[in-house]
């Protein structure tokens, strides 16, 4: 079996305490503020929570941060 790979069936082991952090958008914040504030990479950011550079976010929403 390849570690790398996931199957059907498996069971995996979560870390505790590893609950993703999440950052409720306010008005006139920018994903590059966001990724800033919380000391993550921009890029990180926007692969967390599916967006692109060129996605807009808007007040209200939740972004997972960590």
């Amino acid at each position: 079996m390849d570690d790398a790979n996931l199957y059907i069936g498996q069971k995996l082991k979560i870390p505790a305490g590893r609950t993703p952090a999440t950052y409720r958008v306010k008005p006139g914040d920018t994903p590059y503020d966001i990724a800033k504030k919380h000391n993550i990479g921009l890029n990180s950011l926007l692969r967390a929570n599916n967006l692109t550079k060129n996605s807009n976010i808007y007040p209200g929403q939740k972004l997972y941060v960590k």
